[in-house]
């Protein structure tokens, strides 16, 4: 699949980072926060692809962990643009920059994700290893506002 008319690759870079002007640019800003310290952290060790779509961002794939020249990849794309290919794209790009320096791309999800496993399998990636993740839920405690 091609680019769509009317569709821009860019990087995920301080430029598009700071473009408020972007519809959903708040979600790729909260994505890179939530995996690096600061902006300047991310567009220092990691990197990602955004697909514009005339003024909103669409979908994206950006590095979320770091070790040493190891990426893992996380990826979204808005739920009124998918079934696309957008994803795919995304990944694509963002797999060949790594690839073309050097680093290894990761690709991490749930068994029962296929849509992630599809996207994964379409840029190349195969036979993927199976681990067991244990997931605790922990309550909060009710707060109370009296002194004893």
């Amino acid at each position: 699949a091609g680019m769509p008319p009317g569709a821009h690759m860019l990087p995920i870079d301080r430029a598009l980072l700071d473009d408020d002007g972007l519809e959903n640019v708040g979600s790729v800003q909260g994505w890179v926060l939530s995996f690096w310290p600061s902006y300047a952290a991310f567009v220092e060790t990691g990197f990602g692809f955004a697909l514009r779509v005339g003024d909103t961002i669409a979908s994206w794939c950006l590095t979320v962990y770091a070790s040493g020249d190891r990426r893992e990849l996380g990826l979204a794309t808005t739920p009124v643009h998918r079934g696309h290919g957008f994803a795919t794209l995304v990944a694509a790009a963002t797999i060949d920059h790594a690839v073309g320096r050097g680093i290894t791309p990761e690709w991490h999800c749930w068994d029962d994700n296929l849509p992630s496993i599809r996207v994964a399998e379409k840029v190349g990636f195969v036979e993927p290893e199976r681990y067991t993740v244990f997931r605790f839920e922990i309550e909060s405690a009710p707060c109370s506002s009296s002194e004893p």
